[in-house]
């Protein structure tokens, strides 16, 4: 999935394979106190915490995402505004909000009976 997901955005090939390569069957520590634990094996996983984990998480996510929120399930807030304090012309901004998402916790909103 990391590389259909990278192959998604067009990273160059080099790149994804040293992505692939740093989370496949590696072996990892845990830091703790003054000691570090005996080593485990990882055979594909990106660990909560890796520095890389958050834009891939972005990378992991966008695609699924992207789908939801072309269904518009969701629902729709509008704003109204003026863009200069001068002027009495009111602006609208129209939001479909269809998914909400931070990390690993997503949420799929669908409005039923809309008209």
């Amino acid at each position: 999935m990391l590389k259909l997901a990278l192959r998604r955005i067009k990273i160059p090939e080099v790149l994804i394979n040293l992505m692939v390569n740093l989370f496949t069957n590696s072996k990892k520590s845990i830091i703790k106190d003054a000691d570090i634990t005996e080593q485990y094996s990882s055979i594909i996983r990106i660990d909560q915490g890796e520095v890389i984990s958050l834009l891939l998480w972005t990378i992991y996510y966008d695609p699924l995402l992207t789908e939801i929120n072309s269904l518009n399930m969701g629902y729709e807030i509008e704003y109204c505004f003026k863009n200069n304090v001068q002027s009495d012309q009111v602006e609208k901004l129209k939001v479909n909000i269809s998914s909400q998402s931070y990390m690993d916790d997503v949420t799929w909103i669908k409005v039923t009976g809309r008209n």
